[in-house]
C-alpha cells in the first residue's frame, strides 16, 4: 500500500478540513495510524499548540480519547521500540 497523509499543517489563521484524516482513521483503523505535527516548531506553528489543536479537532468529530491514545502514544512507542 502506498503511502498515506493525513490532515494539512494547521497554523494560525488557517482553517482544517480533517474529512481526510477521518476517513484514514474509519479506513485503516487506529493500530496502523501514528499522529505527528511534522510543521510543528516552525516559526508561527509552535508544537504544542498544533498538537493540541490536532487531538482537539479528531476529538470533535467523534475520535475517541482511546484512539488518540493508540495513535499519539502506543503506536509511536511501538515503532521506537520503547513500549
Amino acid at each position: 500500500m502506498p503511502g498515506r497523509i493525513g490532515t494539512p499543517a494547521l497554523g494560525p489563521g488557517h482553517g482544517v478540513n480533517f474529512n481526510h484524516s477521518l476517513r484514514l482513521i474509519n479506513e485503516l483503523g487506529p493500530s496502523h495510524i501514528i499522529l505527528s505535527n511534522t510543521d510543528a516548531g516552525q516559526p508561527g506553528n509552535p508544537p504544542v499548540w498544533a498538537a493540541r489543536i490536532l487531538i482537539m479537532g479528531l476529538m470533535s468529530h467523534g475520535v475517541s480519547e482511546e484512539d488518540i491514545n493508540i495513535m499519539a502514544k502506543k503506536n509511536p512507542a511501538k515503532v521506537l521500540g520503547i513500549e
